[in-house]
């Protein structure tokens, strides 16, 4: 069990190597919820678009 504590430790490291991997994750996990929160605006926005669209367009196809 002393391998994986001296692993662990880092050689004497281990607060920087773990802080890194720990605000690593955190910037990558808030990239990603950033990412699904713009994406899920865009699909909303989206279909409300599509809706008006749909609302304004004329029977026969003429846009005039």
């Amino acid at each position: 069990m002393s391998a994986v504590a001296d692993w662990a430790a880092m050689g004497g490291y281990a607060g920087w190597v773990w802080g890194a991997w720990g605000v690593t994750t955190l910037c990558v996990g808030a990239l990603a919820l950033l990412t699904l929160r713009s994406s899920a605006r865009a699909r909303a926005r989206l279909a409300a678009l599509e809706a008006e669209a749909a609302l304004t367009q004329r029977p026969g196809g003429g846009a005039s």
